[in-house]
C-alpha cells in the first residue's frame, strides 16, 4: 500500500509531550510520508535532534514562528507545506495507538471518502480513570451545525486537496477551530467515514485553573460561529435548535466539571435537560455534585447496559 498521509503537529512549549507524540508515530505499523512539525513560537526551539527519526524512512520538517499565532495558522502551515494525499492531525500532548496510521490509511483507499475519524481514549490523570469517546455515524452538516460530533483534530483525517480548497482552519477563532473546520468540510459536501476502534490516546488533567481562560475562549468563539452561520442556525426546526441549546449547555457544564465547578457544572445540566426533558441530564446534574470521577463512572455504567 502505497504510503501517502502526511502528519502535521502544531507545538507551543510543550517539548516533553511532543516526544511522546513523535516516539507514537514511529512505532505505527505503517509509518507516514512525512512528519511535519509546526513549532508555534516555543521559548525553547524544537530542533530534529531531539527526536530518533530514521530520515531514510520518514522526512521530518520543522517549520516555525518566532512568535505564537495559534493552532489555526500553524496547521495551515502544515498543510500548505505537506506533500501526501492524505493530512492526519496530532496535537502536541497527544499520541497515536499503534495501528491509527495503517486503518485510517486503508479506509481512505477503501471508502474514497473525504474524511476519517475514529473515538478516542481520554484519559483523566488525576483520576486515574479513562472514557473512550463516541462520535456520531453518518455526519451531515446539521449534525455538525447542532454540536462538535467528530472530536478534535487528533481523532480526524483528511484529503489535503479538500482542505486547501476551503483555506484551512479559521484563524479567527480562538478556539473551536477544528469544530468549525468539520462544519466547513460537511457544508461543502465532503464525505466522511467513521472507524470504530478508538486510535488516539489524550490526556485531560482537572483543576481549578483549566476554566478561565479555556472558557473564555470557547464563549468567544462559539459567538463567532454562530454568526458566521446565523442564517443556518435559523434554518434549525424547533427540535434541531433545542437539541443546539442542550448540546452548548452540557459542553459548558463539562467545562465548569474539569474545572472543579460542581455546583456551576450541575446547574447547566439540569438547565439543559429543562430544555430536552432528557433524564441522562437529570443523572449528570446530580453525579456533579460529586465531581467528574463520578460522571465518569457513570457514564461508563450506562454504556456497559
Amino acid at each position: 500500500m502505497e504510503v501517502d498521509i502526511s502528519v502535521v503537529i502544531p507545538t507551543h512549549n510543550r517539548l516533553e509531550d511532543l516526544k511522546k507524540s513523535i516516539s507514537s508515530i514511529l512505532k505505527q505499523t505503517l509509518l507516514p510520508k512525512e512528519i511535519i512539525i509546526i513549532d508555534d513560537g516555543s521559548i525553547q526551539e524544537v530542533e530534529a535532534d531531539l527526536f530518533n527519526i530514521p530520515g531514510e524512512r520518514i522526512k521530518l520538517k520543522i517549520l516555525r514562528n518566532k512568535i505564537s499565532k495559534g493552532a489555526s495558522y500553524a496547521r495551515n502551515m502544515g498543510i500548505n507545506e505537506a506533500v501526501g494525499k492524505y493530512i492526519a492531525f496530532l496535537d502536541d500532548d497527544d499520541e497515536f495507538l499503534d495501528k491509527k496510521l495503517e486503518l485510517v490509511l486503508r479506509a481512505f483507499k477503501k471508502t474514497g471518502v473525504d474524511v476519517i475519524y475514529h473515538p478516542a481514549i481520554v484519559n483523566y490523570t488525576k483520576e486515574n480513570l479513562r472514557y473512550i469517546t463516541n462520535p456520531k455515524d453518518n455526519i451531515s452538516f446539521t449534525d455538525c451545525l447542532i454540536g462538535n460530533q467528530l472530536g478534535g483534530a487528533s481523532m480526524v483525517s483528511a484529503k489535503r486537496d479538500m482542505l486547501l480548497k476551503l483555506g484551512g482552519f479559521d484563524t479567527s477563532l480562538p478556539a473551536l477551530e477544528d469544530y468549525e473546520m468539520w462544519m466547513r468540510l460537511a457544508k461543502a459536501g465532503a464525505t466522511f467515514h467513521k472507524l470504530s476502534e478508538p486510535l488516539v490516546s489524550y490526556q485531560v488533567t482537572t483543576g481549578k485553573d483549566y476554566l478561565s481562560a479555556s472558557m473564555e475562549k470557547f464563549v468567544s468563539s462559539k459567538k463567532i460561529i454562530y454568526s458566521k452561520y446565523r442564517w443556518e442556525c435559523s434554518a434549525l426546526s424547533l427540535g434541531e435548535q433545542k437539541t443546539m441549546e442542550e448540546a452548548n449547555k452540557k459542553h459548558e457544564a463539562y467545562k465548569n466539571l474539569l474545572s472543579g465547578k460542581k455546583m456551576s457544572a450541575s446547574w447547566l445540566y439540569l438547565s439543559a435537560f429543562k430544555v430536552r426533558f432528557n433524564v441522562e441530564l437529570l443523572l449528570a446534574s446530580f453525579f456533579s455534585f460529586f465531581g467528574i470521577r463520578a460522571l465518569i463512572l457513570c457514564q461508563k455504567l450506562k454504556s456497559k447496559v
